[in-house]
């Protein structure tokens, strides 16, 4: 209903299209036109319900359409509007924070996410932030963390915050290959190479491990949200 809701519905798109790899579906049924004007920037095929006909029946009925807003329904209740608040705030956290960046704000999270390229780090935060508020970031694990023992300094003071994702080489070497075909980043050596060194690391400082394999991210994210209440007792 205002230019801020949609700007933030414009992230949250965003975020989807992300976690998908897929371009979004977006059916509107926004009456002001400034509003539809920022939805339209999102890549997304955007469909008007009302466009296709709404002419035809303001002809027919002899009257032109009333462009009110909010006739429909919207998020009235305070605790309502409040939950939405924190799911975006968790969203722009998620995105600010991702594959390492926004480190000073690590004190901020509810859950760190590490792990090497392509275990699904970043699906995961949007989806923990979008459905259930959770202020996740996430690490990648690259080739300067392979050269030195330990923890990445960057996670040292956040310990209490880590869960590791790990998956089966194999399906790692297939995921990177269609990212990057015939390259050292893809190839089976290394995959194994990283996914070994990752989990050594997960075991050896004593952190939850997350097999992403086989997992959906709203699999993954429900092990995490357990694992967050039983490390909250």
């Amino acid at each position: 209903t205002t230019r801020e809701d949609a700007e933030a519905l414009l992230l949250e798109i965003k975020a989807v299209a992300v976690m998908s790899e897929e371009r979004p579906l977006i059916f509107s049924t926004i009456a002001d036109p400034d509003i539809c004007a920022i939805i339209q920037q999102a890549d997304a095929l955007e469909i008007d319900i009302f466009r296709g006909f709404l002419q035809d029946l303001s002809n027919e009925l002899k009257q032109e359409p009333q462009r009110s807003i909010g006739q429909y329904h919207g998020l009235s209740r305070v605790e309502d509007i409040q939950r939405y608040q924190t799911r975006m705030d968790a969203l722009e956290f998620a995105l600010a924070t991702d594959d390492g960046l926004g480190e000073r704000r690590y004190t901020e999270a509810s859950v760190i996410l590490m792990g090497v390229s392509r275990t699904g780090k970043t699906p995961t935060c949007l989806y923990l932030a979008l459905q259930n508020g959770i202020r996740a970031a996430n690490y990648p694990l690259t080739d300067e963390d392979f050269s030195k023992p330990g923890l990445p300094k960057q996670l040292e003071a956040h310990k209490q915050l880590l869960f590791g994702l790990t998956i089966d080489p194999q399906r790692l070497h297939e995921i990177r290959k269609v990212r990057r075909p015939d390259s050292e980043y893809a190839s089976q050596k290394q995959c194994n190479y990283e996914v070994r060194w990752a989990e050594n690391l997960y075991r050896q400082i004593g952190i939850p491990i997350i097999n992403t394999t086989s997992s959906s991210v709203e699999e993954i994210s429900s092990s995490l949200k357990v694992m967050l209440k039983k490390r909250s007792k």
